[in-house]
């Protein structure tokens, strides 16, 4: 599923459009890696969490990912990176199809992006694995409003197999 940015959502994403390309919308699209199981093996025990990563497809810089993982049986964690270039003191919100919104402060920048790790609310969770979609919700750093929609086809499956 391409994913589609305003001009302003693509400059917060370090992206420009040139003026020619603003008054004939030729944005870059975005891909999704749909949603996986990935594990990490310590020696002693895996770590496995379902992830799903949007990148863009023509040089396949990873945009903003989600990943949440249920260590063993316990509160499911919930990992969400952004792109740096965001701002920071504002919310992000997630929101399944049309539900309520789940509202969350960031933690922390890194070069790679700005990150949330949380406990995961188990309404959230049940959410998407009973929903169609995923709406990340945030603002640029002139307080521009950033939509960015993932596809939650196959994170049901996924996450029975934590």
């Amino acid at each position: 599923m391409p994913m589609r940015f305003s001009p302003i959502s693509l400059a917060c994403l370090g992206l420009t459009v040139p003026a020619a390309a603003q008054e004939t919308p030729a944005q870059p699209s975005f891909a999704g890696t749909g949603w996986q199981v990935q594990c990490n093996n310590d020696g002693t025990a895996l770590a496995c969490a379902v992830v799903q990563q949007i990148a863009r497809s023509d040089n396949g810089a990873v945009v903003a990912a989600v990943s949440v993982r249920n260590p063993d049986g316990g509160t499911p964690q919930l990992t969400v990176q952004l792109p740096l270039g965001i701002r920071v003191s504002a919310p992000v919100s997630l929101t399944v199809d049309s539900g309520t919104p789940a509202t969350f402060a960031l933690d922390t920048c890194l070069q790679t992006g700005c990150f949330i790790a949380t406990a995961a609310p188990d309404t959230l969770i049940a959410a998407m694995q009973a929903g169609t979609g995923l709406t990340l919700a945030f603002e640029s750093v002139d307080r521009q409003p950033i939509t960015l929609g993932i596809p939650l086809a196959g994170f049901a499956l996924a996450y029975e197999k934590l």
